[in-house]
């Protein structure tokens, strides 16, 4: 790895290790749905529940709901792949925000919190809300995980247009047969890289 950014080889490494290149999109883990009090509970006695052990597998995508609740001013918790009380009631906030069933909880690649804060997302893409608007937050979001966390410098200011930069960035990651739409899969391969 070279000035903070991956090589193609590594990219695809890394995702063969992780059993998502060349395979089909994995299955939503249902799993990762906790109920908030429970997971207080266990992190305040120690515990080691399947729910944890399972979860521990997943920490990248934690990091990836936490940098997002982070970058939307709704958790000031550190990004460490916990699914605590903290991350929990950023999400509920999230959801009271949009008017979701407020309960901290949010499934992978499911449920109707996750499509919210993780669309998918293309080049030329405008706000669903504001079509007369340009910019659009959730490609910002992406724009500033691709150049800070994970490197992708040439993507430049996080200014949510989601232009040729964003979109090489993308495909970079996405490796052979990309697209450069960023949906579930794609979102998983980011997360991924975040562990």
């Amino acid at each position: 790895v070279e000035n903070n950014k991956m090589s193609q080889d590594d990219i695809e490494a890394l995702l063969r290790s992780a059993g998502i290149s060349d395979s089909p999109a994995p299955e939503p883990v249902s799993d990762i749905q906790v109920d908030p009090a429970t997971r207080s509970q266990e992190e305040s006695s120690g515990g080691d529940s399947s729910y944890s052990d399972t979860f521990t597998e997943y920490r990248g995508r934690t990091k990836l709901l936490q940098l997002y609740l982070r970058f939307r001013g709704m958790y000031s918790g550190s990004v460490d792949g916990i699914y605590g009380s903290g991350t929990a009631a950023g999400v509920r906030e999230f959801q009271e925000d949009n008017d979701l069933d407020n309960d901290g909880v949010i499934v992978w690649d499911g449920g109707n919190t996750f499509p919210m804060m993780f669309p998918t997302l293309r080049r030329g893409q405008r706000d669903s809300d504001s079509p007369a608007l340009t910019r659009n937050r959730n490609i910002a979001f992406l724009q500033t995980i691709l150049a800070e966390e994970l490197g992708y410098s040439y993507v430049g200011e996080a200014d949510g247009i989601f232009g040729s930069n964003t979109e090489k960035a993308v495909e970079d990651i996405q490796g052979s047969g990309a697209d450069g739409i960023v949906g579930p899969l794609t979102w998983d391969q980011i997360a991924t890289l975040l562990e």
